[in-house]
């Protein structure tokens, strides 16, 4: 079900319950055994809304895993502000009020709830600000509806899936991506060493040898994602042009099987300037732009790269002709969205973490049915003499 199914014509995302009614609830709760033992029993975030979406209580499981010192910090919230989700203070209406929240699991799961009187679960990808970074959760969201009172009241829960959906990750994209090209890299070996000519030999060679490196590619780059994830990943900065990563890049993807009858160029107007950045980290980010553009291309489409300064940046541009949805675009950089299937979606999503929390740039796009989509990696340009 989608956003517009359950919004009520009279909804609005900025009425709120009093604070003296709030108040007045949650003591009658807090004092009522039972359901304060009910709630601090259960072994995941939970809480009690009111039809307003704003907490009236909590367990002690939310303060304890969101690092809260006490419960008088969560009542009146709603729960992306609980959980300092980063689209929870773009509109004035807080959680529940920007165009990201429509396709949000946490949002959706309560208004079903609220609409159906019934029982209602979301798988949600949320990015929270920790420390001033930007970390990304997989939560299930659970709402049930209760009536207690006379009330109308949603228990709550988040259920951290994150592990769960990152081994999943691991086994249908990592693995299987590796699997598929050791299986490739083998059948050249037996096919090198069946055959006795010369030229034939060295052609195999060579696709080996581009497996071979394709292979060790894709196994560098987990690591590093998940170092990343860790706060462990090491970069090495050094000054590198931009029109000569550019070329290498456009090289690398020409030759890849998904390029086929695809063309990828280099706008003529890019311009030369050397950076000062981590060019394996830039390259990788780089070559995943390139590739989400060309799978989203058709045959005799063209997928453009340029680069040129604009306001002491360095700024690379990945276009082509495609639009993207509006409810895909409210979902790109969220860690475990693909439009590829389920239990994939990293490549978006590591763009960003490796651009803004490691090479001090930005990663952002724009996408309409006139223009296309565009993807930006902005990066600090110091002009060096």
């Amino acid at each position: 079900m989608t956003y517009l199914s359950f919004m009520n014509k009279n909804y609005n995302p900025l009425e709120q319950q009093s604070n003296d009614e709030i108040l007045k609830t949650r003591l009658k709760i807090q004092n009522t055994d039972y359901i304060r033992d009910i709630i601090n029993g259960l072994p995941y975030i939970t809480a009690i809304l009111n039809s307003y979406r704003q907490v009236i209580f909590s367990n002690e499981t939310l303060l304890q895993q969101l690092n809260i010192s006490s419960i008088d910090e969560v009542i009146g919230l709603r729960p992306g502000e609980v959980i300092h989700c980063v689209n929870s203070n773009k509109e004035e209406g807080g959680c529940g009020a920007s165009e990201n929240c429509k396709v949000c699991g946490v949002f959706l799961s309560i208004l079903q709830a609220q609409k159906t009187k019934g029982k209602s679960q979301y798988e949600c990808r949320i990015k929270a600000m920790h420390d001033g970074m930007e970390i990304a959760f997989d939560y299930l969201a659970t709402s049930n509806p209760i009536i207690w009172e006379n009330e109308e009241f949603i228990i709550f829960s988040l259920t951290d899936i994150s592990s769960e959906k990152r081994r999943k990750a691991l086994e249908k994209t990592f693995f299987h991506d590796i699997i598929n090209k050791a299986g490739s890299l083998q059948g050249f070996i037996q096919l090198i060493q069946s055959v006795s000519d010369i030229e034939t030999i060295q052609k195999y060679t060579h696709l080996a040898s581009d497996i071979s490196q394709e292979l060790i590619s894709e196994i560098l780059s987990q690591r590093q994602l998940i170092a990343a994830e860790n706060n462990e990943l090491a970069i090495s900065i050094e000054r590198v042009e931009s029109i000569s990563i550019m070329s290498s890049l456009i090289r690398e993807i020409s030759n890849q099987k998904i390029s086929q009858n695809i063309q990828v160029i280099m706008d003529e107007k890019s311009t030369s300037e050397y950076i000062h950045t981590d060019i394996n980290l830039l390259r990788r980010v780089l070559l995943n732009m390139l590739k989400n553009a060309v799978e989203a291309s058709e045959k005799g489409d063209f997928v453009i790269i340029s680069g040129e300064l604009s306001n002491s940046r360095y700024v690379f541009k990945v276009h082509n002709s495609k639009f993207i949805s509006k409810d895909i675009q409210l979902q790109i950089f969220q860690r475990s969205f693909s439009t590829k299937g389920m239990n994939r979606g990293l490549g978006t999503y590591s763009m960003k973490l490796f651009v803004e929390n490691y090479l001090n740039g930005k990663v952002h796009f724009e996408s309409n049915e006139l223009n296309g989509t565009t993807f930006y990696v902005e990066l600090p340009y110091f002009e060096t003499v």
